[in-house]
């Protein structure tokens, strides 16, 4: 914002304000410091877009399969904790007994470090938006930087580097481990990536981020010309995947043959496009959601995101 012209960057604020429909009076505000200020009326714009996709629901929130366009009020303290790495639990954990066991006076230095989390997550409780663990990621720092200078001051020097030490190195193998997937990364204590749909869905697992490794797995299995696709994301399926069949909810009808579908819209799409008030797309995912449920046969996942499984013939029963 601060290289654009100031007419310019009114024009952005007013553009995304309309989108988010803020009222008119705080908008003419808003767009008023624009004039004087772009970076400040850049900053002001993202907050009342925040608070006013707050008031009205930003959308389909999934959470232990759930769905709420309310939202969840423990989903942001659950989503931190089954996506946080074991290694930085842990030392939250040691910290924490640290201060409890007395071995640390936290003082008024702790209130540096304690206060803008506990403000994150206070505030997260009341959020109707609850797409991602994403949100909360300020108070991260702050809970790192906190927990080492406990375990720091908490136990003898050697000590604490080899706790330091190891709690590093557990994250990190964490991190390789699930490599190259890490937007899908859940803890072991969790069940792991690859049961985080129980839990959590939307950018905590696919945000569209496996369409490539799709195209690469189709190529390899020799199947792109006869899968067809129901993609979530914002990238554009039909470049990657010139061959494939794609999924129109309102139209395509439930052929046998081989569909990688997103986990997304098997948690939620139904739901998302009734809230939009797309009937006809909400009934499709809903008939590919119960025949996947019913009668497909799973044959693999692309990455954590896309999940593969084959439409047998549906056969008619009899009278």
């Amino acid at each position: 914002m601060r290289n654009m012209p100031s007419a310019e960057a009114e024009r952005s604020v007013r553009f995304f304000l309309a989108g988010r429909q803020v009222s008119t009076g705080t908008l003419e505000k808003i767009a008023g410091l624009s004039r004087l200020l772009p970076p400040a009326g850049h900053y002001a714009a993202g907050l009342a877009g925040v608070a006013e996709q707050n008031r009205r629901g930003g959308g389909i929130n999934v959470f232990r399969g759930e769905v709420s366009v309310g939202g969840f009020p423990s989903y942001f303290p659950v989503a931190f904790a089954v996506k946080s790495s074991l290694g930085f639990l842990l030392a939250l954990l040691l910290a924490a007994g640290l201060v409890l066991a007395r071995r640390v006076n936290p003082g008024f230095g702790a209130l540096v470090f304690l206060l803008p989390p506990a403000y994150v997550f206070l505030a997260s409780v009341a959020s109707s938006y609850n797409i991602g663990v994403r949100h909360v990621l300020p108070a991260v720092p702050f809970l790192a930087v906190g927990a080492a200078v406990v375990i720091v001051r908490g136990l003898p020097r050697g000590v604490a580097a080899a706790a330091l030490a190891g709690l590093g190195l557990l994250q990190a193998g964490e991190t390789i481990a699930v490599h190259p997937h890490e937007i899908s990364f859940f803890n072991l204590a969790a069940g792991g990536s690859s049961r985080g749909h129980l839990w959590l869905n939307d950018s905590n697992l696919d945000w569209g981020q496996d369409l490539v490794r799709l195209a690469r797995e189709l190529e390899r299995r020799g199947a792109e010309a006869g899968t067809t696709v129901a993609y979530f994301g914002g990238a554009d399926p039909t470049h990657d995947l010139p061959k494939a069949r794609f999924f129109d909810a309102a139209t395509t009808p439930l052929t046998p043959g081989l569909y990688a579908v997103s986990s997304f819209l098997l948690a939620a799409a139904p739901e998302l496009m009734a809230l939009r008030g797309d009937a006809p797309r909400a009934a499709g995912y809903e008939r590919l959601r119960r025949a996947v449920a019913e009668r497909g046969i799973p044959e693999g996942r692309v990455g954590y995101s896309i999940l593969l499984y084959r439409l047998p013939d549906e056969r008619t029963p009899p009278p």
